[in-house]
């Protein structure tokens, strides 16, 4: 199972004063999130990176990481819908629920492609899954890897989670590929462990990618090397997306002059007839330049939440 990402051809350029805005990065496997925004930080000699949405070292794919200005908007990115390819591997079930872990039950067990399918449509909808042991939630101030990792027993709240879609794409005796869309939050290898408990066989998440964030697909990404040659080769390539590429469900507000500035020194300003309900979040656009989110205060009156500097001065 693989999926190639863009090697070579980059998206829309950044703001040539600074580095600011959405790097659409393909994280590969064995690394973790953090270490891609170390090299991330250290290439593009950006002060400020951050990502939206853990990707576990033995998983690989989207990665969406917030340049610069662009960590001011990191909340919205946060919620969007996620998809993943990913193996199941029957027979053996890990304390990880993946590859990486030790095995601690297996079964000669084997579900059919028609036992599988049947059982997938049960997980369609709003559902209950516990998070695994290992993961980054945190348990009295600790990580809930760190107790397991040191023998603790760990117990975890379940949660409510939306699966939008969830196929198998295709199946042997020993291996079994699938597709999810999910909400936020949603744990693939928690998934992978109700199926097979659904199936009364042991299993394990063996390879992972995760496909798509929101707007960002894999076949769009950028490769950690690449983006190194960008930089260093021809630094007037554009390799970000812009901040307000993940805002698309905020409605743009085109102000003039007078309000821009009222807006920068963060007074309350006044447009009327703009025809938006009381508390609306809206993108602020001067000549077609984003430049902050405002709220709606009442029929005529916009206040300003957030700047982006570096957009200013357009």
């Amino acid at each position: 199972m693989t999926i190639s990402p863009n090697k070579s051809t980059p998206v829309s350029t950044c703001h040539k004063k600074s580095v600011n805005g959405w790097l659409n990065l393909y994280k590969p496997v064995d690394m973790s999130s953090a270490k891609a925004v170390a090299i991330v930080k250290r290439v593009l000699g950006a002060k400020k990176v951050g990502h939206a949405g853990t990707l576990d070292p033995m998983a690989q794919g989207v990665l969406p990481l917030a340049i610069g200005e662009a960590t001011k908007v990191v909340q919205y990115m946060v919620q969007s819908t996620k998809s993943y390819q990913f193996d199941i591997t029957w027979g053996s079930s890990t304390d990880t629920l993946d590859a990486d872990g030790v095995e601690i039950a297996s079964s000669s067990a084997r579900p059919s492609k028609e036992s599988v399918e049947h059982a997938l449509v049960s997980f369609i909808g709003e559902i209950d899954q516990i998070p695994p042991a290992y993961s980054a939630i945190k348990v009295d101030g600790k990580r809930a890897y760190a107790l397991a990792r040191q023998g603790h027993e760990v117990k975890l709240k379940s949660r409510s989670v939306h699966i939008t879609l969830f196929e198998l794409i295709q199946h042997s005796a020993d291996i079994s590929t699938f597709r999810v869309l999910c909400s936020k939050g949603t744990y693939v290898r928690s998934l992978a462990k109700d199926l097979a408990d659904k199936l009364g066989c042991c299993a394990h998440v063996s390879t992972l990618i995760r496909t798509s964030v929101g707007e960002f697909s894999a076949e769009d990404t950028i490769l950690l090397e690449n983006l190194e040659k960008m930089v260093y080769e021809d630094p007037s390539i554009g390799f970000l997306q812009p901040i307000e590429s993940v805002l698309d469900d905020i409605p743009v507000l085109e102000v003039g002059d007078k309000e821009k500035s009222r807006c920068v020194f963060g007074q309350l300003f006044f447009v009327a007839g703009h025809g938006f309900p009381k508390g609306q979040r809206v993108q602020l656009l001067k000549d077609n330049v984003f430049f902050a989110l405002a709220e709606i205060v009442d029929d005529t009156t916009v206040k300003p939440v957030r700047l982006f500097m570096c957009n200013i001065d357009n």
